[in-house]
């Protein structure tokens, strides 16, 4: 799972998951291309259209909330704070919380790096920050 390069200076996290069989991709795309063309060329064509469409990552929203679905916990609202930020409410229990996350500024951003760094902020940094803060107000 490698994503597109941060900016130089912008410390590693961990890109929205890719996808590692497009096998289903690659069908798919054959078989309606060769629906619409009633040619073999247009299965081949239809079939690596469909392989790069489904090696595609996730949006980041999809990608934050299959996350946080692997992990037992609801996601209740997603919201992007402008370009260089993103906000989750969740809920844990029988109360909501909030992660956010804010990139570091650069110029040199794309918006593919972004989202790979926005999610990866989250699910390795803040989330995990969040739980641990939840279990020591629960416990107390």
């Amino acid at each position: 799972m490698s994503g597109l390069p941060y900016p130089a200076g912008v410390p590693h996290r961990a890109p929205r998951p890719r996808a590692t069989n497009n096998l289903a991709g690659i069908t798919v795309g054959a078989l309606l291309g060769l629906i619409l063309t009633e040619h073999p060329a247009g299965a081949i064509t239809g079939g690596a259209i469909g392989g790069a469409i489904s090696s595609q990552p996730p949006s980041l929203e999809a990608a934050v909330r299959s996350y946080f679905k692997s992990k037992g916990l609801d996601v209740i609202g997603f919201y992007r704070l402008g370009s260089m930020a993103a906000q989750v409410l969740f809920r844990h229990g029988e109360q909501y919380w909030m992660v956010i996350s804010r990139a570091p500024d650069s110029p040199n951003w794309t918006l593919e790096s972004l989202d790979d760094w926005l999610y990866g902020d989250i699910v390795e940094f803040q989330l995990p920050a969040k739980l641990a803060e939840i279990t020591r107000r629960l416990a107390s």
